[in-house]
């Protein structure tokens, strides 16, 4: 019997693992959503089978314990705040609901998968710069292929399947320079870095043709950070070098003239009115997760509040905004706090990224997966794998 229970997690575990790259392969790879949740939920059931196994709770246990407790805090109040939001339901509760298990399983692996397998989280992040290239790749052929299919005035490159807009690719794309950059950072072979380096050039020709400023703001940052990181006696000259650079390659990729022509993009005329939104609702609970967040301007029509800060506030008014601030703050302190090793700087450098991104674009961080994904949650994962300074 104890020889079946050991295979069956076993079992589990590889489960588990396939399912943690599948997701991140089909989000660049897949046409569709569904396609891409699939393996969330198979993800849902591995963990919810390995539950009842010591070793999987144990494991749990010993994750950092004040970041999992506002993961799941912050999850489960936007979830209950369906509730009272826009057309509330006892279903709407139950999908929301749904979105947190998922996003909580997604959390939770990354640490089980990490722990059970050597070099995981090295083979995630391989594939998963893999996936992008091919799909920059294809995207930057389309974009020239079929320069009538512009949805925008301005001919900016949208990525494949479920990359569907300009903010979407740049962002997903910068989200794998980053993986490339940390590996890169960590003194690959030579024909590693050859082949690293060929791949984020061209997702940086990607980002550029997608013409979001945010990404290249977000890469200096996130990039700066992990280079400040693993040069202690010179970090601050390297991360302003680094923050200049991008900076300038940016300016060049986009163009002056085109920087100042389009400003704030409007994000202070949409954070004002979500912010106003909000405290004509309840400022304190907020609309409630669910609540309609289209804006329609005299201007353009605007989707989301364009900040997961503000959508915070949005979906759950100061309760969700502190504790999505609560959130991020305990993890840098936890990272602060751990020793240094790989997966610290890959934590250090992806929450950077994430937070960066997430002041300028974002809508509610519950969600079924997207890009949001990756600009919160696969940081929090990550940093719930580091462990706490040995006394």
């Amino acid at each position: 019997m104890p020889d079946v229970s050991h295979k069956l997690l076993s079992f589990i575990h590889y489960l588990i693992a396939g399912c943690i790259v599948l997701s991140l392969l089909m989000f660049f790879l897949a046409e569709n959503g569904r396609a891409n949740a699939f393996p969330t939920y198979l993800l849902a059931i591995g963990v919810l089978i390995a539950l009842p196994f010591s070793e999987v709770r144990s494991r749990i246990a010993a994750m950092p314990g004040i970041p999992l407790v506002l993961a799941i805090a912050l999850i489960e109040y936007l979830a209950i705040s369906a509730w009272w939001s826009d057309h509330g339901s006892i279903t709407q509760v139950f999908r929301h609901q749904g979105y947190a298990l998922l996003i909580l399983v997604f959390v939770l692996s990354l640490n089980l998968a990490s722990q059970r397998f050597d070099r995981f989280l090295d083979l995630v992040l391989g594939l998963t710069i893999a996936a992008a290239t091919v799909s920059a790749v294809y995207s930057i052929y389309l974009h020239f292929a079929l320069p009538e299919y512009q949805p925008l005035h301005e001919p900016r490159l949208y990525g494949l399947g479920r990359l569907s807009n300009p903010v979407i690719s740049a962002v997903s794309y910068g989200f794998a320079t980053i993986l490339a950059a940390h590996l890169l950072i960590q003194r690959q072979k030579i024909w590693q870095r050859s082949l690293l380096g060929a791949c984020v050039l061209l997702l940086l020709i990607a980002i550029a043709l997608a013409g979001t400023r945010t990404a290249w703001l977000a890469l200096g940052i996130g990039v700066g950070a992990g280079l400040a990181m693993r040069y202690r006696e010179r970090g601050l000259l390297l991360f302003a070098g680094v923050l200049f650079v991008t900076g300038v390659v940016a300016v060049a990729a986009l163009g002056w003239e085109d920087l100042a022509k389009r400003g704030l993009s409007f994000r202070p005329e949409i954070w004002a009115e979500f912010i106003g939104r909000s405290f004509n609702a309840n400022p304190i609970l907020g609309a409630g997760s669910g609540s309609n967040s289209h804006w329609v301007s005299s201007i353009e029509t605007f989707k989301h509040p364009h900040s997961i800060f503000i959508s915070a506030f949005f979906f759950g008014g100061i309760i969700g905004l502190v504790l999505l601030i609560g959130l991020f703050t305990t993890c840098a302190r936890h990272l602060y706090l751990s020793d240094d090793s790989e997966v610290k700087m890959l934590a250090v450098m992806t929450l950077s990224y994430g937070v960066t991104v997430g002041i300028f674009d974002g809508d509610n961080v519950l969600t079924k997966i997207d890009y949001l994904w990756w600009v919160v949650w696969f940081p929090v994962g990550v940093t719930l794998c580091v462990p706490a300074r040995r006394v």
